[in-house]
């Protein structure tokens, strides 16, 4: 109604309206949960130093190549994104053991996005980071700036 040219404003679905946010608040909630910092770590460490990743990723040879920079981007996307909908309609048990834990928030904040649960990570990180360094292979310098913007 408010977009047709209707002057009032919605009501909020939320008795009391949305609590006050406390970016330091979120800031300390998010890093008091370093599940995802541990497995990340665990899995950057642990596919670099078993010689998990391909070949290419050793190298240190040329710089940055910004098109498998892009598709990097790109495919980490797509993969997530379909991971995400499998988690919504695998199985509901699944659903609840891994991504429900990130949908327990009303009203979402800044760093609510990342707080899930040590399988939410695995699917909606680890596995797409693994899927798309296997796919491209690029260099250790594109992998490194591929990291940094993702990361970001």
């Amino acid at each position: 109604m408010y977009n047709n040219n209707n002057k009032s404003f919605p009501t909020s679905i939320q008795m009391q309206g949305a609590p006050q946010y406390d970016f330091f608040d979120g800031l300390k909630t998010h890093l008091s949960q370093p599940e995802g910092f541990v497995l990340l770590t665990i899995y950057l460490s642990g596919t670099w130093m078993c010689k998990l990743m391909p070949f290419s990723y050793y190298s240190f040879e040329g710089g940055i190549n910004y098109h498998k920079l892009f598709l990097c981007l790109v495919l980490q996307d797509g993969v997530q994104y379909t991971m995400h909908r499998l988690e919504h309609v695998v199985s509901m048990e699944f659903y609840r053991k891994s991504h429900k834990p990130h949908h327990r928030f009303t009203n979402p904040r800044l760093f609510d996005a990342f707080n899930g649960s040590m399988y939410d990570t695995i699917c909606m990180i680890l596995i797409p980071l693994y899927i798309t360094a296997c796919t491209i292979h690029c260099n250790v310098w594109t992998y490194m700036a591929f990291g940094s913007m993702y990361a970001n």
